[in-house]
């Protein structure tokens, strides 16, 4: 609240009539958003810019999806955390559903040595950027077939003969989450 009335005040001494846009990166996790007073956040901040990607990784104990927008809940390993979920927390929460800005991945995460989504995997790969992360104008990669989960709404590909599976979102999943939003 004090950034929020410092802004105001210097905007109304130096640029009347101005007013600074006050936005925070906000986690799509339950053990960290749910230690947030949403409430007071969707008061004073203008947007809250979830970021609503990593849900799986290098961290993870089974390969999963990046971004999905549903849980799973035949496959609750390829989805630990979803965008439904984080999104209705920050509204139920008090954050008006005006004020959330919908982070998307423009990568995919890869796991190698893998049966597929929701299984143990062995490692990461390499990457475009850095290991395990690969850049979306490269995807699916030579070999790979696109999969869609229905239920968590998310794509993946997977190379049976390699056993890599890279997590991404697709341009129809883009429009999705765009249509989800509305």
């Amino acid at each position: 609240k004090e950034i929020r009335s410092q802004l105001d005040a210097y905007a109304a001494q130096y640029a009347p009539g101005y007013h600074f846009i006050l936005s925070i990166a906000a986690p799509a996790g339950p053990e960290h958003y749910s230690s947030l007073h949403m409430a007071d956040l969707g008061q004073v901040l203008d947007y809250i810019n979830l970021m609503a990607y990593d849900y799986a990784g290098s961290w993870s104990s089974f390969s999963g999806h990046d971004a999905n927008l549903f849980a799973n809940p035949s496959n609750p390993n390829s989805s630990p955390y979803n965008t439904d979920q984080a999104i209705k927390a920050y509204i139920n929460g008090g954050v008006p559903a005006s004020k959330i800005v919908l982070g998307m991945p423009i990568y995919g995460r890869s796991f190698e040595s893998t049966g597929g989504i929701g299984q143990s995997y062995s490692g990461i790969g390499s990457g475009s950027w850095e290991n395990g992360i690969w850049d979306y104008k490269v995807l699916p990669k030579a070999g790979a077939t696109v999969q869609y989960d229905s239920v968590a709404q998310a794509y993946y590909s997977y190379d049976p003969s390699s056993k890599e599976l890279i997590s991404f979102d697709t341009p129809d999943m883009i429009n999705t989450k765009v249509s989800y939003l509305k």
